[in-house]
């Protein structure tokens, strides 16, 4: 188990060189944070003396309930009980900082280095943003550009819609051969969350249908503040406008 004081103690040599790097339990993360969040998250692994650090992306409009890795790379599997330990945690930790992901900034930067054309170079998970339809909905809105996040978001609400008559029909399936089914319950609660997610989906829909910028921009806004907050982020947020907000877009 990798714990708090543990990434803290191998980590106060670098944080005391760099004031733009914040960790936040074991989440080192790029500061201030603006629209999107850039940063190393020091996991857990199936040994309690192995870490596996993971440097990632994630969009902080989208309205996230946990802390997710929405774009990321792994580091190798880092035995902490091995002499070496910490002169190959700080050797990986000057490769990763020196990374493409680290310049990442503003919702178009995150937009260009998660299309599809630039992820070659770099060392996430090879899915695009456009491949992940509601988030990728949230950036376009929040870059002006309604029309595309509309039609991101008409994708969106099909998938959900997929998922949760699946979920539905699967845990029926399930309690029809056993009236107790454990895998029924776990469709159920699937389909449960897919349920509350196609409402908070639709709400977003209403809004780019209406075409009210402000109210768009609040609301993406809104979620920001919200997901800075869940994620105990606040201190090292900075609340800057939107690009929706300064004239971008449609």
């Amino acid at each position: 188990m990798t714990t708090v004081s543990e990434v803290k103690s191998w980590l106060r040599p670098l944080l005391g060189k760099r004031t733009d790097l914040a960790l936040v339990g074991r989440n080192l993360v790029f500061s201030p944070v603006r629209h999107v969040l850039r940063g190393i998250y020091f996991d857990a692994s199936g040994d309690k003396k192995v870490c596996r650090p993971k440097w990632y992306l994630n969009n902080l409009c989208k309205n996230a309930a946990s802390f997710s890795f929405e774009h990321w790379g792994d580091f190798y599997l880092l035995d902490y009980d091995d002499p070496a330990f910490l002169g190959d945690l700080y050797e990986k930790l000057d490769s990763v900082l020196g990374l493409d992901f680290t310049k990442v900034e503003t919702l178009q930067d995150f937009l260009d280095r998660t299309e599809p054309a630039s992820l070659n170079g770099l060392m996430f998970n090879r899915r695009a943003l456009s491949s992940t339809p509601y988030s990728y909905a949230t950036v376009l809105a929040g870059l002006g550009r309604i029309l595309e996040a509309r039609d991101a978001l008409s994708t969106a609400l099909e998938r959900l819609h997929n998922s949760y008559h699946g979920h539905l029909g699967a845990a029926e399936a399930e309690l029809a051969k056993r009236a107790n089914s454990a895998v029924a319950k776990v469709h159920r609660s699937i389909a449960e969350r897919d349920r509350a997610a196609i409402g908070s989906v639709q709400a977003f829909a209403g809004l780019l249908e209406g075409g009210d910028r402000a109210i768009i921009a609040a609301m993406l806004r809104q979620w920001e503040a919200e997901t800075v907050t869940r994620w105990g982020l606040r201190h090292v947020w900075q609340p800057t406008p939107l690009p929706i907000e300064l004239g971008a877009g449609d």
